[in-house]
Order: structure tokens, then sequence, then C-alpha cells
């Protein structure tokens, strides 16, 4: 795992050489801007969540990710889960890349009472199980 408790999207930038400017001001430049200086660890599960869907800087964000979902697998800032179903946005060659942290989301989804969900929430656990699977399964064809 990535050391992210020091990290913000600036240190990041400067990290991988990618270089950041607000020229269009849309409303998610003006929320990276507004986040810049912030701590990674001190994102709100919403703002986690965005950068899932937004495929940014994974691999510093998925351990705080995980941390904050086996605490309350219902985080979000939107609605209930926002944290969880964001992860059907991410691609597969991440999951792919990065077994144990599919196997960590899959075992969070285990133990949840989908019984207790309702039917948009279990067709959005459904499509999540069913990707983190199809990278595993994807990973141990590779490796055979």
């Amino acid at each position: 795992m990535t050391d992210s408790q020091f990290h913000t999207f600036r240190s990041l930038e400067i990290e991988t050489g990618w270089s950041f400017s607000n020229t269009q001001h849309s409303p998610l430049e003006n929320w990276y801007e507004k986040n810049r200086d912030t701590p990674i660890e001190n994102l709100t599960d919403g703002d986690l969540a965005r950068c899932c869907r937004q495929d940014q800087y994974l691999d510093y964000i998925m351990p705080i990710c995980i941390e904050r979902l086996e605490k309350s697998p219902s985080s979000g800032e939107m609605c209930a889960y926002e944290l969880l179903f964001s992860m059907n946005s991410i691609h597969q060659e991440y999951w792919r890349k990065n077994t144990d942290s599919a196997k960590m989301i899959l075992r969070i989804i285990s133990s949840l009472n989908h019984d207790e969900l309702n039917e948009l929430f279990r067709d959005e656990i459904e499509a999540l199980i069913y990707s983190l699977e199809k990278a595993l399964r994807a990973t141990d064809k590779i490796m055979r």
C-alpha cells in the first residue's frame, strides 16, 4: 500500500509530473482546485467517490477508501453506498493490477445483508461483484 496520509493532489501532481490549470472553470476543475491542498486522508467520502469516478490517484486513495468502507460500507455523501458504488467506475485494468484491493472490496460486499438493500442498490452491488470477479478471473488466467 502507498503511504497516502501525507499526500495532497498538489504533491501528487509534482510526484507524477502532471500539471493542473483551471482554465475552463468547470465544476470538476473547481472541485479539484478547492481540494488541491487537502490531505487525501481528510477528503470526504464524496470526494473519494469522485476520485474513483474520475480515475484520479487510485493507488493513493484506495487504501483510504477500503479503510472507510470497512468501518461503514454505506459510506457516502450524496447517497448511501456512494463510495462503494463509485468502484463500478474503476477500469478493469486497475483491478487486475490490484487484486488485493479487489479481494478486500469483495470481502466488504460479502459482509452486507443483501436482503436489506433496495433493488437499485442490489443491481449496483451485483455489477461491482461481476466487475471485480471478472478482473480476478483474468488475472488468474494470466498467472497460469
